[in-house]
């Protein structure tokens, strides 16, 4: 049983066109989001088709996000417990994201997630542009006196190490928008790197194919949600 990663290079001659532009955190993902905060460059060592192996995420106001080279994003209340979510995947060849919501996200979380779509579009943006000009506030340096003979005490150490734990970023189904269970099964075969056939509800050979490869000879006889469960672990297992 193996989840099969690949890497196509495409190449494309553009005539009397301009070329596509990088999203606003560059090509490699690298740069900050204009506003965001705790912001991190990530990366999976066993990457999957769909999604390559590096990610930013951060904190956008109120707010948590991910953005992929893919297109994919995903902006949600908390990285753990969330109520609601919006997913959305956007297309720079025809300039258009298509949003998903989970749950009920606000105004304010659905213009946010607008905007980080123009990102990944290509658009540049501003700070004032995400967070808006009333939450745009000019940083001030504090200057703190001198303090010699800090003592740390193997408390505050273990306290610290607790709080900076490391948060897994949301694999699988997470980056899923909703669905009927079967083609819920064939999007994860798909961004596993196992080809389902065309993504169209149907249980047809190549779907089967597709399970046997990713969960073996058995699981084609599995209910689908039970199918789904067991391929959304083990994405996740590769990326974690």
């Amino acid at each position: 049983m193996k989840l099969i990663a690949t890497i196509a290079a495409v190449s494309c001659t553009v005539i009397a066109t301009s070329t596509l532009a990088a999203p606003c955190v560059l090509s490699t993902f690298d740069k900050p989001l204009p506003g965001a905060t705790n912001v991190e460059w990530r990366h999976a060592d066993v990457p999957s088709a769909r999604a390559p192996g590096v990610w930013q995420e951060g904190r956008i106001g109120d707010y948590v996000y991910w953005l992929y080279p893919t297109g994919d994003g995903i902006l949600a209340e908390s990285k753990r417990a969330s109520e609601w979510r919006i997913n959305f995947v956007c297309d720079s060849t025809i300039g258009e994201c298509a949003y998903s919501n989970i749950g009920n996200p606000s105004d304010t979380a659905q213009d946010i997630a607008a905007t980080l779509g123009r990102c990944l579009l290509g658009d540049t943006l501003t700070e004032e542009d995400i967070l808006g000009p009333e939450d745009v506030v000019t940083p001030t340096v504090e200057v703190l006196p001198l303090v010699e003979n800090i003592e740390t005490s193997e408390t505050t150490s273990d306290a610290q190490e607790e709080t900076f734990q490391e948060v897994p970023p949301p694999c699988g189904l997470a980056l899923l928008p909703d669905g009927p269970p079967i083609l819920t099964l064939q999007r994860l075969l798909d961004r596993a790197g196992i080809p389902p056939g065309p993504l169209d509800n149907i249980m047809g050979p190549l779907t089967r194919e597709a399970i046997r490869d990713a969960l073996g000879e058995d699981a084609v006889d599995w209910d689908v949600e039970v199918a789904v469960t067991v391929l959304d672990q083990q994405i996740c297992a590769t990326m974690n």
